[in-house]
């Protein structure tokens, strides 16, 4: 028996949290996986309306985890924004598929990433999922982290084995973002952890801040060991963007690294040539 909306007395018990009536529906035998018009469980609903008591409840009678609703959330998906940790937590061990995507794209840790959850995101990277998926702006929950600043999960999903260089559909990769919207600490974070990757474009993270001026993040990349001599597929390199951009305290900075670079080489050459012509004496 259901109403218009197509909610079942479960439903209903649920959303209006009379967990006792809950107990009593599912000792009877009710079909607890049954949806309502918006395609959502009684699990879903009570989630949504966090009713965590009654979350915890439906779970000791085994639903099904992976119901997804007409937009294509399940509730592990939705109780990343409307659960307790301890809650998120108890729903992670009944077992529910960690990659599922809604109808954009977005799974249970990019929304983790979205909405900056960040002991939710432990939580799920402790359990295994798959960290380079891409919703259908093609970013990751890294690229989100990054936007959003959130340095602990960023530094949760690189320790998780998160790639650096994938772009979004705009060919933006995490640390592009992160220099965007100069969230420093986790610039130098991804700038250490992957100096000289290069997007479709042959530019890398150092070109780009050549090219945008930020003096800062040039000396840090060059200070952390950056390529400055790494080419774009246009056949420029940082260097050459500094001068087009007349950014001249970065033009100094990239000559200075180049000095010292061809100086080392030639230093090495002679002593490999010194090498040689003392063991022919």
């Amino acid at each position: 028996m259901t109403d218009w909306h197509g909610r079942t007395p479960l439903h209903h018990a649920v959303l209006s949290g009379k967990e006792e009536v809950v107990k009593l529906l599912l000792d009877y035998g009710v079909d607890l996986n049954l949806k309502d018009r918006n395609g959502d469980t009684a699990l879903i609903c009570a989630v949504t309306v966090r009713r965590d008591p009654i979350v915890r409840l439906l779970l000791s009678y085994k639903p099904q985890l992976d119901s997804q609703d007409s937009y294509g959330n399940t509730a592990l998906i939705e109780a990343v924004a409307f659960c307790s940790d301890e809650t998120f937590g108890e729903l992670l061990q009944s077992g529910p598929d960690l990659n599922i995507q809604n109808r954009n794209g977005v799974t249970a840790l990019i929304r983790a990433a979205l909405d900056r959850q960040v002991e939710k995101a432990r939580l799920l990277l402790a359990s295994g999922p798959q960290v380079n998926i891409g919703d259908v702006t093609g970013a990751t929950a890294l690229i989100y982290a990054a936007q959003n600043g959130c340095y602990e999960i960023v530094e949760a999903l690189v320790q998780g084995g998160a790639h650096l260089d994938i772009q979004d559909n705009r060919d933006q990769t995490a640390l592009l973002w992160a220099m965007r919207r100069d969230h420093e600490p986790i610039t130098t974070l991804l700038i250490l952890s992957g100096l000289n990757s290069q997007d479709n474009r042959g530019s890398t993270a150092l070109i780009y801040a050549a090219l945008w001026g930020q003096e800062e993040k040039v000396n840090l990349l060059l200070e952390s060991g950056a390529d400055w001599n790494v080419r774009d597929d246009e056949g420029q390199t940082a260097l050459f963007y500094a001068r087009h951009s007349k950014h001249d305290n970065i033009i100094q900075s990239l000559l200075r690294y180049q000095t010292a670079d061809e100086a080392s080489q030639s230093d090495n050459a002679t002593v490999c040539e010194d090498h040689v012509l003392s063991g022919s004496e």
